[in-house]
Formats: structure tokens, sequence, C-alpha cells
């Protein structure tokens, strides 16, 4: 039995009073939708907030959709580190080193977007294990260069090797037009995003 039939069911068989408490229901469940605009058009009169604002109600389901893909693409990164045994935030570090000759530290964080305490400690622990070194860097030599070292290109091949190859199969079905599409797209969003923050910091 659905719902409705069993609402039907109980106005037939109930008493007088419970009759009336499901009529309240049933109409309550019809108006509660208009209720809640009703309160969101006196919350915005309150607040005097003008007509343009009562529009930006389209834009949060955009907003939603992004937040939740890219949400999704960080958990499947995160499931990924961990049905391999393997820290995320380690993960990360050594995907900004693979590949390169050296980095600073301020860097990693920045491709990243891991705190420069947490890339700070995935770097001494590398650096403890042979994995990397730290070297002086050019114009400034107090900011030390990350290195991987022999071991640790080895290393990192081992554990990226196969998110590397779990990545190129997707990127395949993909077809390499939607993958330029989504960089571009993704720039495009930091790069407007950096700007328009920057605006509103000043």
């Amino acid at each position: 039995m659905n719902v409705y039939g069993m609402f039907i069911n109980l106005l037939e068989r109930g008493s007088m009073k419970n009759k009336l408490w499901l009529l309240v229901v049933a109409v309550l469940m019809v108006i509660h939708p208009y209720i809640w605009q009703l309160w969101d058009y006196i919350s915005l009169k309150k607040r005097s907030i003008p007509r343009s604002g009562i529009r930006r109600k389209i834009m949060p389901e955009n907003e939603k959709k992004f937040w939740e893909a890219w949400g999704q693409a960080n958990s499947l990164y995160t499931l990924w580190a961990a049905s391999n045994n393997i820290n995320y935030y380690l993960m990360f570090v050594l995907y900004a080193l693979d590949g390169e000759a050296m980095m600073t530290q301020k860097k990693i964080c920045e491709y990243t977007g891991l705190t420069k305490q947490t890339v700070n400690g995935v770097i001494r622990s590398l650096k403890n294990q042979g994995y990397i070194v730290l070297v002086p860097g050019g114009e400034d030599r107090r900011e030390k260069q990350v290195a991987l070292t022999e071991r640790g290109v080895a290393y990192s091949q081992e554990l990226l090797a196969p998110l590397h190859e779990l990545e190129h199969t997707v990127f395949d079905i993909m077809g390499s037009d939607r993958v330029q599409q989504m960089i571009d797209a993704v720039t495009l969003f930091n790069t407007v995003f950096e700007k328009e923050m920057e605006k509103k910091l000043k």
C-alpha cells in the first residue's frame, strides 16, 4: 500500500480527533513549500536585499554542482590512497615532485593546496628516509629547494605508477578533447576566482 492509500485508510477508520489531525497534516504537507517561500521573501525584505540579490537564487545550484564534482574528485583520490595504503598528504607531495628537478616547499603548497605545516611534515619524513635532499635556492638561498634522490624517484614511481595508469585509462575513455576542455575550464575558474578574491581583499 502506498502512502496515499495508508492515509485514506487512516482517515476512514480513525476517530474524529485523529481525522482532524490527519487533515491538518495533509494541509501542511500541501502548503509547506509555499510557507518556506514566504519565509524566504520576508527574510529578504528584512535584510533589505536588492532584487538583484533575489535573482542569485538561480546560481547556487551551479555552485553546488561544482562543489559536488570537486569534492567527489578529492574523495576519489583519498579513497585510492587509502585502498593502496598510501598517506594522502604523501601522495600529493610526491605527485607535485614527480617529474620535477626540484621545487620549493612554497610551490608544493600552492600546487597541492596543503598547508605549510603539513608539507613540512611530509618533507621532513621523506628526508629522514633518504628520499629527498634540500638544496639552497637560486635567488634566495634561505629558501630550500626540494629534490628527489635516486631512491626517492624509484619510491615515487613505485607508489604513483598505479595512479597514473588509472588516470590515463580515465583520460582515454573521456577523450582528449573533453580532457582539454576540463583543464581549460578549471584553469579559467581558478584564474577568475583568484582575481575576484584579490579584489574583495583590497
